[in-house]
């Protein structure tokens, strides 16, 4: 590759980052296949993908199509100039900001619950999430869009799968082929006719969900950063191109009922879910949905927040603790541990202080533009009072852990709703999620468990001490517990 060309790709690569600066990114699927809204917290963290990485390359077309499609270019989605979170916000257990985009339901007979926010990012082991990057044509997406799922593996070298729509086989090849290694982003696409969309994890970003419940069914509001809003689009499906509150929604339908996307004027990303029993309403609900000042949405629930005892809420010093983490990161204001590294050379992350450590106890760091992280995980033993954890002993790599296997399908469990378990998940939201280091929390009714689900950093007593009125109903994975 001659100068003229590297210095063009820069460029492309440095404008692509301007693009992505100006829209909303981080990622799974957002909420697709619950119907209530919420999800099951399945997130990892992101390998790093160098400009020199190369991994297989899977393809997946969905619906291609040799001959013309109806353009929707009179309503292309474009980047806003609207200031807005770049991919690559750092992850923290806190609530984040109140979003800079939100929509309300005006509909006689719906309910709104209380808002449910979710940072990022969520502490889980490697290899990590999928990243996506979604380009669409600029004449349209019915016109063609890619979309390119960046895969971590264990050895490093990503997995690329790609899928399309509105493309041929050949179309997509061709488009795919010019697809290359960027700088300021992971991949770019250099030709004209494409823009980038949307960039971000799957399940990892700040977002903020809704829903508004009737006799009838529900409606679900989901606003934040980008996570696998386009994919959907091109799983061999159909879409329509609606108006939903001013703005470009793509409306696709499944079993469970109709869900549309769309990038509001700030360049968050939005989604609306209705559920199946409401199919016959769908239209109408669609234009009921409009876009509220841009402050936190309005908030109720059936159950009060209590105040945990400050003597309670912090765990004490002489407690140590272990657990597993995606590594450790210092970009030039001292090492913290990182739950997540957000795609990105060199990387982003760490959310908890680190003491007592020294780069000397690590043999696999790397180091680039004045930030040191390491390339693996490791397990962590020592104390947390609140604020930092310090060390007790040095980093190890962990033992290997056999992973369950994944059901291939999610069955849902007979006679168990979202109004069953509805009132078990307003006695979590209700909890003060920063204070206890609650990272998520998520409703399931499925395989059997009518319960729900909560993912915290730390098991303290007073974690333990605010969930103890659910009983059983609650099912808690912790990252860091007591040693023995």
């Amino acid at each position: 590759m001659n100068d003229d060309e590297l210095i063009r790709r820069m460029q492309h690569a440095l404008d692509e980052v301007h693009a992505a600066d100006n829209s909303s990114a981080p990622a799974v699927p957002s909420r697709r296949g619950l119907a209530s809204g919420r999800w099951i917290a399945i997130a990892a963290t992101v390998v790093l993908v160098a400009g020199t990485a190369v991994g297989l390359v899977v393809r997946h077309n969905g619906s291609p199509s040799t001959a013309p499609i109806t353009s929707d270019a009179t309503t292309t989605v474009s980047p806003s100039t609207a200031p807005t979170t770049r991919p690559g916000t750092e992850p923290s257990t806190s609530v984040p900001a109140p979003t800079a985009s939100w929509y309300v339901l005006d509909a006689a007979g719906f309910v709104p619950s209380q808002a449910i926010t979710e940072g990022c990012c969520i502490p889980v082991p490697a290899p990590g999430p999928t990243t996506e990057m979604a380009w669409g044509a600029s004449s349209g997406l019915k016109n063609g869009l890619l979309v390119l799922l960046i895969q971590p593996t264990m050895n490093g070298a990503p997995v690329l799968k790609y899928m399309s729509y509105g493309l041929s086989a050949t179309e997509a090849a061709a488009i795919e082929a010019e697809v290359q290694p960027g700088s300021g982003l992971p991949y770019v696409l250099a030709d004209p006719g494409w823009e980038l969309l949307g960039y971000g994890m799957q399940q990892m970003g700040n977002q903020t969900t809704q829903e508004y419940g009737s006799t009838s069914g529900s409606v679900t509001i989901t606003v934040g950063d980008y996570r696998d809003h386009l994919s959907p689009l091109a799983l061999g499906g159909t879409f329509d191109v609606v108006a939903v509150a001013g703005s470009t929604g793509y409306r696709y339908t499944d079993d469970l009922g109709t869900h549309v996307v769309w990038r509001a004027p700030s360049g968050q990303w939005a989604s609306l879910f209705i559920s199946a029993s409401l199919a016959s309403r769908v239209d109408e609900l669609i234009a009921d949905v409009h876009e509220a000042t841009p402050t936190s949405p309005t908030t109720t629930s059936s159950v009060t927040a209590t105040t945990q005892p400050s003597t309670t809420t912090q765990p004490s010093t002489t407690t140590v603790y272990t657990g597993i983490v995606n590594g450790i990161i210092d970009d030039g204001h001292g090492p913290k541990i990182a739950f997540a590294f957000l795609t990105s050379l060199p990387p982003q992350g760490g959310s908890i202080p680190l003491a007592g450590f020294d780069w000397s106890m690590i043999d696999t760091e790397q180091t680039l533009n004045g930030v040191t992280w390491t390339t693996g995980a490791l397990q962590l033993t020592g104390t947390w009072d609140g604020t930092t954890f310090t060390l007790t002993k040095p980093p190890v790599a962990p033992l290997p852990a056999t992973q369950p296997p994944t059901p291939a399908t999610i069955v849902p469990t007979p006679g168990c709703t979202t109004a069953s378990v509805q009132p078990f998940l307003n006695q979590l939201t209700a909890l003060d999620a920063q204070q206890l280091g609650i990272v998520v929390t998520s409703d399931r009714t499925y395989d059997g468990y009518c319960d729900v689900q909560l993912t915290a950093t730390f098991d303290t007593p007073a974690l333990r001490q605010a969930i103890a009125p659910l009983g059983d109903k609650v099912d808690v994975t912790i990252v860091f517990s007591p040693v023995g």
